[in-house]
């Protein structure tokens, strides 16, 4: 069998038909319409993206929006998860795993875990004093120009559990989260380009807990990693491409995406999901 043709076979299976996409767009577009979704959502597009994410997980619809949920950003969206949702995964695929939490208190929590009964426990902590390091218990306030504390951390002992839970489930359990898990909290906590970071003098004026004027330290610039990029550009024409209904449309995203990249590995891989999509519009 030639690679091309198998990456048309393994884009068939990834891609729904055109009616399952068209059932999953008309029942997200009601469920934003009559406000049955969790806060987040805000249009029909986004919960498609959302249930798309779930039957890549092999999880029913209902079940994914009302476990995941859009997150967004001045300059893109992700999509968060909600923690009850992530442990009950982990439960139900892997029936025999062992999450046990030793000590949660305001200052810190520790969990060990395991995915079956013969494996070794591995542990996982976060600290009070680690989250204030990072800001994760405040956000920078542009207009009043300082650093605010967030509502969501007034519950300090449940906010380090969950974060706990997370760093848990990604490290040890990132095949059943289909890949990287981050509550709403810690999607907000990763910069997205546009917000305006301060500097460190003014972030320790600003910061009641950081003591004294910590030095400004220039971080080393780092060039993205290509095949990161290029896997993002696959992704999204995917998502493109299932958006489609007719051979035209398909044709048009394909001429965008011609003129954004000249890797011409990455032409092949997109020719043969434009390709396997065009073939399935044009025969409904």
């Amino acid at each position: 069998m030639s690679n091309e043709l198998s990456v048309v076979e393994q884009a068939d299976r990834l891609l729904p038909s055109v009616q399952v996409l068209e059932s999953l767009k008309t029942q997200a577009q009601a469920l934003v319409d009559a406000h049955m979704l969790p806060p987040g959502y805000r249009t029909g597009a986004e919960a498609l993206v959302v249930a798309l994410k779930a039957r890549e997980m092999g999880v029913h619809p209902m079940r994914g929006w009302q476990g995941m949920f859009p997150v967004t950003r001045e300059e893109h969206s992700r999509i968060g998860f909600m923690g009850n949702f992530i442990l009950g995964l982990i439960y139900e695929r892997l029936p025999e795993a062992e999450i046990i939490t030793e000590e949660n208190t305001t200052t810190l929590c520790k969990i060990k875990a395991r995915r079956n009964k013969t494996s070794d426990f591995q542990y996982f902590t976060v600290t009070m004093a680690e989250a204030k390091a990072s800001k994760w218990d405040t956000y920078y306030d542009k207009d009043a120009k300082a650093w605010k504390a967030k509502a969501t951390w007034s519950d300090p002992a449940n906010m380090l559990y969950w974060r706990t839970v997370t760093r848990m489930a990604n490290r040890l359990f990132g095949d059943i989260t289909g890949g990287a898990a981050y509550t709403k909290d810690e999607i907000e906590d990763i910069p997205d380009g546009s917000e305006y970071i301060p500097p460190a003098e003014q972030a320790a004026e600003s910061v009641p807990y950081q003591a004294g004027v910590v030095e400004a330290v220039t971080e080393p610039k780092t060039e993205p990693d290509p095949a990161k990029v290029d896997d993002n550009m696959i992704q999204d024409l995917k998502v493109s491409l299932l958006l489609c209904s007719s051979a035209s449309a398909v044709e048009d995203v394909w001429k965008k995406f011609k003129c954004s990249t000249t890797n011409g590995k990455l032409l092949n891989e997109g020719l043969a999901l434009k390709n396997a999509r065009k073939a399935e519009v044009s025969h409904v």
